[in-house]
């Protein structure tokens, strides 16, 4: 029996325990140390997890000889139980019992198949580990569809498990809860009661201690200085009386103390409750003259409460010799003087003296056998008191030891009656839960039946609404694929709608355009002509005076003049063509120009307009050049022939001349080209004459400038139509060249 005791100890029970108390007991514990739930102590939980395995068995085991009777039991070596197996065997053999537990599949039934299979007839079949366990890979292989479905259940049971779980621990909560505001209801109660204590309401008190049970005996207050209701209501100063009776009606006892070690009749006294204290006297524990703990008497507290009923109350039950002591107080009134010396067989010390001041023998005798005699009374009467009080506590204590023997015997019965009951209440459990048992099985099973009926009406409803959705998807998509095509079709018929419109447009544009160039042409065409008119009509005279000036000039130097025509007419023929170029340049790139600029939009003028500004700057520039090398060359044929010195006003003059051509040649450089020149027309090297000039704000060659006069193009006659196709350069081409490569002006 050791082993089954320890068994039923792992769960904190003994073997008398019921086997549901135990199978719930076994759920819980082995929650709580199963490894899934145990991470961090993997090892300790997995060790834990067996034993609770191994105690479950040996209960099982225990219960299953309780049912079957001990002399069924077949006796077997302990040793046949005995296999070496590994850690990791003993750990799936452990698991395998606890799903095996919690699936149901392991009840006393199968267990006793268990054995017959292990023992059979003969008692001789032996049940091996690797038969029973070792190939569970291969039967789970096998059947793993079932072993889903019932790790599932498993886990279905395990989840209502901790549920059932959840809801004690909140039951189990809530009662705390509820008890803590019982508490506080109880406490507040308190309150209110030893408020109505003080205040002597009795209605109140009796309606609090009849609501909630109070005990008239509670401790209430600091720890210090602890009150009941009756040390309270004794204290008080108001009319208690009733208050009091009623707490004497409960079973308060008028021996409990507060802090200062006085009872609820020495507080009346000493707060001078002469109601409270009359109702106190009459019942048989008060004392009238006994001394509280601290020595106080209740004559002396009833002196402090200044209170002269009180005093009266308190007189007569007196002692002599505490009345004596109470006289020679200092802070006592002549009113309580007074009702001291009515205490009978209390002389005033005053009195007793002689005349003298001294008392005579026969006074001294009486004195002391008057106090002999008080002395003896009062002993007698304190014995006889004494002897009362033997005699009533002794029945108060045998009153007090039957009635703890009636309460005993009562509470014996009691205790029969409550384990009858819970005997007739653990059977009709038992039997409830073995109907609720079976009614669960039958409903599992019908719900089973209704879940697989549902389950096949719903797949094929699942089916068929597949299949009608299938059928609408295919719908959808061919409809959705029509309206593609259609789409397709209507916007390609657009997009070539629209191309047309451009194409279209594109037409009229250019047409638009060409007119507008082939108008644009014809008018610079005719001013370009009608400028070259008027600068003809303007330079003809000025070219006649300058030459008859020249020709005066160069009369003196004939001679000279001679030596250098070759030279004059090489210079001349070069800028004359370099002039003549440029116009026809001008010419060609403002006919060809709208053709090159069309469809560019305003950027492009702007950019053609920065390039011709440019332009005009170089081509200004590149003449300045032009006309500087001519004067060093003329300057140079100078002082290689060494002219004489009659020749210094031929050559001022030549040098005037030069002057004004090279103004001329600034002034009207501008009007020389065209404003559509283009940039590689002109030279486009500049030099550090003009490279910071700003720009200017006007157009530096207007349209319709003919080419600028230089220092020969002066002499060109007014009939000279320049170079063009068919005509050569002079001397050194073909046609019939210039006329100063034929001899000069005639």
């Amino acid at each position: 029996m050791d082993k089954y005791n320890e068994a039923f100890a792992m769960f904190g029970l003994t073997p008398e325990a019921e086997e549901s108390v135990t199978a719930k007991a076994y759920k819980k514990l082995a929650l709580q140390w199963h490894p899934d739930r145990n991470h961090g102590r993997y090892e300790e939980s997995t060790a834990k997890f067996q034993e609770i395995g191994a105690a479950y068995e040996v209960c099982q085991q225990f219960y299953a000889m309780r049912k079957e009777g001990w002399h069924s039991y077949r006796g077997r070596d302990e040793e046949e139980d005995i296999i070496e197996l590994s850690a990791e065997e003993i750990a799936m053999f452990y698991q395998f019992l606890f799903e095996e537990i919690f699936a149901g599949r392991y009840n006393r039934e199968k267990t006793r198949q268990y054995k017959r299979a292990r023992t059979g007839k003969s008692g001789a079949s032996v049940f091996t580990f690797s038969e029973g366990f070792a190939d569970a890979q291969e039967r789970q292989q096998a059947n793993t569809a079932r072993q889903a479905q019932e790790r599932d259940e498993y886990l279905a049971r395990v989840r209502d498990f901790e549920r059932e779980i959840e809801a004690e621990k909140a039951e189990q909560r809530r009662l705390v809860k509820e008890a803590n505001a019982e508490a506080k209801r109880v406490t507040q109660a308190y309150v209110d009661a030893f408020q109505a204590a003080t205040k002597g309401d009795r209605t109140s008190l009796e309606r609090l201690v009849s609501e909630f049970k109070l005990d008239v005996n509670h401790r209430s207050g600091k720890k210090a200085t602890p009150y009941t209701l009756l040390l309270a209501a004794a204290q008080s100063t108001q009319d208690t009386a009733k208050v009091v009776e009623f707490l004497l009606g409960k079973g308060a006892d008028v021996s409990l103390t507060n802090g200062d070690d006085l009872t609820a009749f020495h507080l009346a006294c000493s707060s001078g409750n002469i109601f409270a204290a009359k109702v106190l006297l009459a019942h048989k524990d008060v004392h009238p003259s006994r001394a509280a703990r601290n020595g106080m008497t209740p004559l002396q507290l009833a002196l402090k409460s200044r209170s002269l009923e009180m005093l009266q109350l308190v007189l007569k039950d007196a002692t002599v010799h505490d009345v004596e002591r109470c006289w020679k107080r200092t802070d006592i009134s002549d009113g309580m003087r007074n009702i001291l010396e009515s205490k009978n067989g209390f002389t005033e010390p005053s009195k007793v003296e002689s005349k003298s001041g001294k008392p005579t023998r026969d006074a001294q005798r009486k004195l002391a056998e008057e106090a002999k005699r008080a002395r003896i009374k009062e002993e007698e009467r304190r014995a006889d008191v004494n002897r009362q009080i033997k005699l009533e506590k002794a029945e108060r204590q045998k009153a007090e030891d039957e009635r703890r023997r009636k309460a005993k015997e009562e509470e014996q019965q009691q205790q029969i009656l409550r384990d009858l009951e819970e005997r007739r209440r653990k059977e009709k459990e038992e039997k409830r839960q073995l109907e609720e048992l079976a009614s669960k099985q039958k409903e599992a099973k019908e719900k089973e039946r209704q879940r697989l009926t549902e389950e096949k009406t719903r797949r094929r409803r699942v089916e068929e609404d597949k299949r009608v959705e299938q059928m609408k998807r295919e719908q959808e998509k061919r409809k959705e694929k029509e309206q593609r095509a259609k789409l397709l079709a209507e916007e390609e018929r657009r997009r070539r709608i629209e191309e047309e419109q451009k194409i279209e447009q594109t037409r009229e544009e250019e047409k638009r355009l060409r007119e507008a160039e082939k108008r644009e042409q014809r008018r610079r065409r005719r001013r370009v002509e009608d400028d070259e008119k008027s600068v003809r009509a303007r330079r003809e005279p000025e070219q006649a005076r300058q030459r008859r000036e020249y020709e005066e000039r160069l009369a003196p130097a004939a001679e000279l003049s001679q030596r250098q025509e070759p030279e004059r007419k090489r210079v001349a023929r070069r800028t004359y063509e370099h002039s003549t170029h440029a116009t026809s340049v001008q010419s060609t790139k403002a006919c060809k120009e709208p053709h090159s600029q069309r469809g560019l939009g305003e950027n492009f003028a702007e950019a053609q307009n920065q390039r011709e500004l440019e332009a005009a700057r170089r081509a200004e520039q590149s003449a300045r050049d032009r006309a500087r090398a001519a004067s060093l060359r003329l300057k140079k044929l100078e002082e290689e022939n060494k002219l004489k010195v009659e020749m210094s006003g031929a050559r001022r003059a030549e040098q005037d001349r030069t002057r004004q051509q090279q103004e001329s040649l600034r002034t009207e450089t501008s009007s020389a080209f065209n404003s559509r020149t283009l940039v590689e027309d002109v030279q486009t090297r500049p030099t550090s004459d003009d490279l910071f000039e700003a720009p200017r704000s006007r157009n530096v060659i207007p349209d319709g400038f003919s080419t600028p006069p230089t220092s020969m193009s002066t002499f060109v006659p007014p009939g000279y139509r320049g170079r063009g196709r068919g005509r050569g350069r002079g001397s050194r081409g073909r046609g019939r060249g210039h006329i100063f490569a034929r001899g000069g002006v005639e």
